[in-house]
């Protein structure tokens, strides 16, 4: 699909309440992917519309839809809250997605932090090249709660992962780059 201008969070906020107004049965409206982890070109935009399905009423899902037709490249899941923690993209929204109805990450609600651990190869720079990439990610990464792991391993939000794996593909480093996309809870009430 080729790149288009997206529309911005705000555009996107607007149209999402709206909906949320509109369908009481819709229970949030969560932005995740690309476009909320910091990518400097993000392709499209993923939207979860989370509602009880077997209430839904007929055509509703479909009208739903409808209402973010307006907006060029969205990719749209309907699913069901009442089953969340079935539905193979649970992990993923629970990490990285943007809740409309609260205005803020899932991560946050959840008392949970979505990071990412990227270990990385810089051998092949030179001893220049090393420092010049070092303060690039310190200015990339800065007061992000970042953690430097070991020598070529960091743990940082995964919001900035996308921000982080552009810094890698211009450094041409990203074919020497692991990455593991983990969530760490804060506080767990049992």
């Amino acid at each position: 699909m080729a790149s288009k201008q997206l529309p911005g969070l705000e555009e996107l906020k607007l149209i999402s309440r709206k909906a949320l107004k509109k369908y009481p049965e819709l229970k949030d409206i969560i932005v995740f992917g690309s476009s909320v982890k910091g990518k400097a070109e993000p392709k499209d935009i993923d939207l979860a519309i989370m509602m009880p399905k077997y209430a839904a009423k007929p055509g509703a899902i479909g009208k739903i839809i409808m209402e973010f037709d307006k907006i060029k490249d969205i990719d749209i899941e309907v699913i069901d809250s009442e089953s969340i923690y079935m539905d193979p993209l649970f992990w993923r929204i629970a990490k990285e997605g943007f809740s409309i109805k609260h205005n803020k990450f899932i991560s946050a609600s959840a008392q949970a932090k979505a990071m990412t651990i990227f270990e990385y190869s810089l051998k092949d720079l030179t001893k220049i090249q090393k420092v010049q990439f070092n303060r690039a990610v310190h200015n990339v990464l800065e007061g992000k709660e970042s953690h430097l792991v070991k020598g070529g391993a960091l743990f940082i939000p995964s919001s900035k992962s996308g921000q982080f794996e552009s810094l890698l593909e211009h450094w041409k480093l990203k074919n020497s780059t692991k990455k593991v996309d983990t969530i760490f809870l804060e506080k767990a009430a049992i």
